[in-house]
């Protein structure tokens, strides 16, 4: 039997040096997991009440959904295939897209990730500054960064998150002073986070939604990691999983520091019972969901509220019983938003005459599915 936190970290939001770190302590709920939890197929009404659909209209053919926020309704989508953010009404219809590629005031090479804060802009991350725009595609300002980051989360007062990978440049030193969480304050500039987060693992695959905020609440994980912590000034709990049988894979075979990417897959066509932790977080007040991996993906669900978890490699839907394939993208008012576009999808949807619509073009199908409540009030 092998313990395994996955933990949740209050973390008050002081800028402090990283050899001034201090961990804070922590009230602890175990939660038991069994091998027997990983299914083959998990009924979506065990996490899901209802599904909408929704089809993003073809006036900008989108390439890739890398990531998409909700704002009043709207929806603004990053498009790595076009190197465009694109802003879409409730209904799907292309309201603006942001399209600058160069190297002067507003323009970039790429876009790595975005955020939005609560002066109603869209910050976009990039390999050099961080570039502020309105939801008109109009520049504000710029900051440069020093570093090379691949995430960013807003917070809240002019504060942020961002998550670099341990990584060396040419000189051999350590990025980011090896730090792999920053906060960084438009007045205080950048500093690592007050927090335990020391077991760094290289980004070894295209890693997707390390952050998650809800309200005041914001999760972060990172590759291979079995911790997900949980940011907030008040929180004072975490929670220790516990396996039977069965245990997540941090890869102790590999030199992160001088990281060999077929050093990695040979670990992994060597044993074929490595299960690891590769984040997709997402999460309200009652579901924390997230990715594990063992040689295909596996949704994993865990209720807050009444403890249950559910893991499982593909998804039945008995809800609607249409799609039950998507790709997980966002929280939002307590629904689960994901995409699919129409050609991964089996010719068998295309052909039911009530969903017609949603195949008139390429563009991805944003599905909505409200999250289950299993409230029962406090667990105290």
């Amino acid at each position: 039997m092998l313990r395994i936190k996955i933990g949740i970290i209050g973390v008050l939001f002081i800028f402090m040096s990283c050899e001034n770190q201090e961990e804070t302590s922590f009230n602890t709920i175990p939660i038991h997991v069994d091998e027997n939890d990983f299914k083959d197929h998990l009924k979506m009404s065990a996490v899901f009440d209802s599904i909408e659909y929704l089809k993003l209209d073809d006036a900008w053919p989108i390439g890739n959904i890398e990531k998409l926020l909700q704002h009043n309704g709207k929806y603004v989508v990053l498009d790595k295939g076009s190197v465009s953010i694109c802003l879409y009404s409730s209904n799907g219809d292309l309201i603006h897209r942001i399209n600058k590629i160069g190297k002067g005031p507003g323009e970039y090479i790429s876009i790595i990730d975005f955020t939005l804060n609560e002066d109603h802009q869209i910050v976009a991350l990039t390999s050099g500054k961080l570039i502020f725009y309105d939801f008109s595609g109009n520049l504000i300002r710029e900051i440069p960064l020093k570093t090379v980051y691949s995430k960013i989360q807003y917070i809240n007062n002019g504060q942020y998150l961002f998550y670099s990978p341990l990584m060396k440049n040419r000189n051999g030193v350590l990025l980011n002073e090896g730090c792999a969480v920053t906060l960084f304050s438009l007045d205080d500039g950048f500093d690592c986070l007050d927090t335990s987060v020391d077991d760094y693992f290289p980004a070894i695959f295209t890693e997707k939604n390390l952050f998650s905020k809800n309200d005041s609440t914001i999760l972060f994980s990172y590759t291979s990691s079995p911790v997900i912590y949980e940011y907030s000034s008040h929180l004072d709990e975490k929670y220790e999983f516990i396996f039977s049988g069965s245990s997540l894979h941090q890869f102790p075979e590999i030199d992160y520091q001088n990281f060999n990417f077929n050093n990695f897959l040979a670990v992994l066509n060597n044993d074929k019972n490595i299960t690891y932790h590769r984040p997709n977080l997402f999460h309200n007040s009652e579901w924390i969901i997230t990715n594990l991996q063992n040689h295909g993906r596996n949704y994993f669900f865990y209720n807050i509220k009444n403890k249950m978890l559910l893991i499982g490699e593909k998804l039945e839907n008995d809800v609607d019983h249409f799609i039950d394939y998507f790709h997980p993208i966002h929280v939002y008012d307590n629904s689960l938003i994901g995409y699919v576009f129409p050609y991964e999808l089996p010719d068998h949807f295309r052909n039911d005459s009530d969903h017609s619509s949603l195949f008139e073009n390429d563009n991805p199908i944003l599905i909505k599915l409200a999250l289950r409540s299993y409230d029962t009030g406090s667990l105290n």
